[in-house]
């Protein structure tokens, strides 16, 4: 089975509506999102970490109500498509060292490093800073 690991950035184009009318081109991020998600939702697993729903938890929280941010996060938890990974004091630490190398947010250094513990080379995200690495 192939997996990809899906980013905060993922989930939040995704379910987020926009204030005012969004550029043409976030308008296409947010399709490409919405059809990741999709796919998920029908059975094509994915991996995550609990830092990584923690994002997206603090900013639904500020965008909706804390009972919206909780159901999802919660969907998202039980969902059997979704492999979600503990972090450790450790992993955290490397990814404070892997940003610096990289410079890169240590958010996503984590993802980075949870990738190759399992080999996994391709990321749902629309994080440009995920080019610093060697993802797809």
């Amino acid at each position: 089975m192939k997996l990809r690991f899906i980013d905060e950035s993922t989930f939040l184009y995704a379910v987020l509506e926009p204030i005012p009318e969004l550029p043409e081109h976030l308008q296409k991020i947010k399709s490409v999102a919405r059809e990741i998600i999709t796919r998920v939702n029908k059975g094509e697993n994915v991996v995550t970490s609990v830092v990584h729903l923690s994002e997206v938890a603090n900013i639904l929280e500020s965008r909706k109500s804390f009972i919206e941010a909780s159901q999802f996060i919660y969907d998202l938890l039980t969902k059997e498509s979704i492999i979600i990974l503990d972090v450790t004091h450790s992993d955290y630490q490397g990814a404070t060292v892997l940003a610096q190398r990289y410079k890169v947010g240590i958010n996503d250094s984590l993802a980075k490093i949870l990738m190759d513990r399992l080999n996994i080379t391709e990321i749902y995200s629309f994080n440009k800073y995920f080019d610093n690495f060697d993802l797809k």
